[in-house]
């Protein structure tokens, strides 16, 4: 998880503005079985947030296409979806209406452009004590997945 799953806690943390209490992940080293990579190259972790929330974080390395991280935001009145086809929304059940694609780039348009605000970000120190905490919760929550993956138990998140 501190690897391909981090920007997709991170993100949610964003999303829903609190903290999960417990997580259970299990993970498998499938593709990579034969390789010297050590680490699980598929994980899917349940976070449980006080709201009764859940969120279902995966990092898949085995998979065969380009790199992205999809997201899935389920809800009542709509449903949000971003992956390779791009950003839509469903608003009904009904299979004769679908999707309706939202017309919205993301920012930036590739990793590299915010390379140059985060070394200077980190140079000056600028907005890095504000997120400290925020850094250290997604951190603490990704541990936390690792540890529940080597026990296959549910994992209280500790946090620092």
């Amino acid at each position: 998880m501190l690897g391909g799953g981090v920007h997709l806690i991170d993100l949610i943390l964003w999303l829903v503005g609190q903290t999960p209490k417990t997580v259970y992940a299990s993970g498998n080293r499938i593709s990579t079985k034969r390789t010297d990579f050590k680490y699980n190259d598929y994980v899917s972790a349940t976070l449980q947030f006080p709201s009764t929330l859940v969120a279902n974080i995966v990092a898949n390395f085995g998979i065969v296409q380009p790199h992205q991280h999809v997201l899935r935001v389920f809800g009542t009145h709509a449903t949000f979806y971003y992956d390779d086809a791009g950003p839509r929304i469903h608003t009904t059940r009904e299979l004769s209406v679908g999707s309706r694609s939202i017309e919205l780039n993301p920012l930036p348009q590739s990793k590299g452009q915010r390379i140059p605000e985060f070394v200077n970000g980190i140079l000056t120190d600028s907005d890095m004590n504000e997120h400290t905490q925020e850094i250290f919760d997604t951190i603490s929550i990704c541990v936390a997945c690792d540890k529940a993956v080597r026990s296959g138990k549910k994992i209280e998140v500790m946090y620092v």
